[in-house]
């Protein structure tokens, strides 16, 4: 048992000196190929990922993880496309035009859910609206997705096999065909609401200038 000891202290000092740490780390580094590192399309996409973890004292009731599907979302999302297939910069353009006019007549948003805790069928316990200014819409679409490995990249920590994605879609005008978020929202939230509990995300708009 000593032994173990002696020798565990003795690996743990080669690591961490300064001098014998860094040629093991580039030992580590030479050996095993760490691969280019790319530009980084993603990382400002994290800021329209919100969270909302709801408890029924120490139990948990859910937890909520949405991404606003904004267009710097859609932007980061097509960059990423192009990246990892290799496509050239009139591709991406295409394919951006493409998906900003599939998202054009919604507000939408990809919403995590636990597994036991379902979001589209009628026994779901919990009902989804959106709140801009004070004023509440109605989703027009809920639905169970089978989400794409870039937008999982996009969720970062947040996905996990625990949890089960879908799709949340409002439109984008009022009944009187006013567009719900002018250049005057400052914020939007995303409202989950059971008969005990709400939970309320909201994104800031003031960036929106």
């Amino acid at each position: 048992m000593a032994r173990h000891y002696v020798l565990s202290f003795i690996i743990f000092i080669v690591v961490l000196l300064p001098g014998c740490g860094g040629r093991v780390l580039d030992w580590a580094r030479a050996s095993v190929n760490q691969g280019c590192s790319l530009p980084d399309c993603y990382s400002t996409a994290g800021r329209y990922v919100h969270s909302v973890s709801l408890y029924d004292q120490f139990t948990t009731s859910a937890i909520f993880d949405a991404m606003w599907i904004s267009c710097e979302v859609l932007r980061a999302y097509a960059n990423m496309w192009a990246l990892k297939n290799n496509k050239s910069d009139l591709e991406l353009e295409q394919f951006a035009d493409q998906i900003f006019s599939e998202h054009e007549s919604y507000i939408t948003f990809y919403v995590l859910s636990l597994y036991d805790v379902p979001l589209n069928n009628d026994e779901s316990l919990w009902s989804f609206f959106l709140e801009v200014e004070g004023r509440i819409y109605q989703p027009v679409e809920l639905a169970l997705v089978e989400l794409d490995p870039l937008y999982q990249r996009l969720f970062g920590r947040y996905f996990t096999l625990f949890k089960v994605p879908y799709a949340i879609k409002f439109r984008n005008t009022d009944a009187e065909g006013n567009d719900i978020i002018t250049k005057k929202t400052h914020t939007i939230s995303l409202v989950a609401r059971s008969v005990e509990k709400e939970g309320k995300m909201s994104w800031c708009l003031d960036h929106r200038d």
